[in-house]
C-alpha cells in the first residue's frame, strides 16, 4: 500500500469537501438575504445580473422581497422598492424589438372581513371591515418608459394581491442601450369612515420580477 498516495487522496477529498461547503453556504446566505429585505421605511435593494440575452447584458436591481410587518394606517408609504433594469450591448431579434414586462407578486395577510367596534368605541360585533382592500401599492418615479407603457399603479393606488400584476410593458428596439427604473410603494391607506382597530397585527410583502418576450403590435 502506498501511504503517500493515501494521504494525497485524503487531502484532495478534504479540499473538495471544503470547496463544496463554501459554495453551499455562500449560495444559501445570498438566498436568505434576498428573501429577508424588510422595514417600514425605504428599503435597500439587491442587484442580480441575469444571464446575457443574446449579446445584451441585463442588470436587474431591486430583486429582494419587501416585507412590512405590524402595519397600521398612515399617509406615508410603509416601504418603497426601487427597481432598475439596465440593458447594454447589442441584441438582434427577429421581431425587431423585445417587450420587457415587469410583474409584481404580493402577499396580503390582512383579513377580508373582521368584526370591529364602532368608531365611538362601543361594541358592534356585526360590523365587518375589509382591511385587505386597504393594503395598496402604486408606481412612481418612472424613468425609461412612457406613460402608455405603465400598465397599472401610476397616479393611483391599487389593492395588493397575489399576482402576477403587470406593472410595466416596455418596448426596447434591437441594438438599443436602455435603463428602465421605477419605485413601488406599499401603503396601509387611512379611512376615517371606518374603524381600522385590527391594524398592527398583520403583514404584507411584495417583490418585482421581469421577463422579455418578442414584441407584438
Amino acid at each position: 500500500m502506498n501511504e503517500n498516495g493515501g494521504k494525497s487522496s485524503t487531502i484532495l477529498l478534504t479540499v473538495i469537501g471544503i470547496a463544496t461547503l463554501l459554495v453551499v453556504v455562500v449560495g444559501a446566505t445570498f438566498a436568505y438575504f434576498a428573501a429577508q429585505v424588510s422595514g417600514n421605511d425605504t428599503v435597500s435593494t439587491l442587484t442580480v445580473t441575469a444571464a446575457e440575452n443574446g449579446s445584451r447584458q441585463e442588470t436587474f436591481t431591486g430583486a429582494g422581497v419587501v416585507i412590512a410587518d405590524k402595519m397600521y394606517p398612515k399617509a406615508e408609504a410603509w416601504a418603497t422598492q426601487t427597481v432598475t433594469l439596465e440593458l447594454t450591448g447589442s441584441k438582434t431579434d427577429a421581431a425587431g424589438s423585445l417587450d420587457y414586462i415587469f410583474e409584481l407578486y404580493g402577499t396580503n395577510n390582512f383579513p377580508t372581513a373582521v368584526n370591529t367596534q364602532n368608531l365611538d368605541g362601543s361594541t358592534n360585533s356585526t360590523t365587518e371591515v375589509n382591511l385587505h382592500d386597504y393594503i395598496k401599492f402604486d408606481v412612481t418615479n418612472v424613468s425609461g418608459a412612457s406613460d402608455s407603457e405603465v400598465t397599472v399603479g401610476k397616479n393611483t393606488k391599487v389593492v395588493l394581491s397575489a399576482g402576477p400584476i403587470e406593472l410595466l410593458k416596455v418596448n426596447v428596439p434591437n441594438n438599443t442601450n436602455k435603463t428602465i427604473s421605477f419605485d413601488v410603494n406599499l401603503y396601509f391607506v387611512e379611512d376615517d369612515s371606518v374603524n381600522q382597530n385590527d391594524a398592527a397585527t398583520h403583514s404584507a410583502s411584495f417583490y418585482v420580477n421581469y421577463r422579455s418576450v418578442n414584441h407584438t403590435a
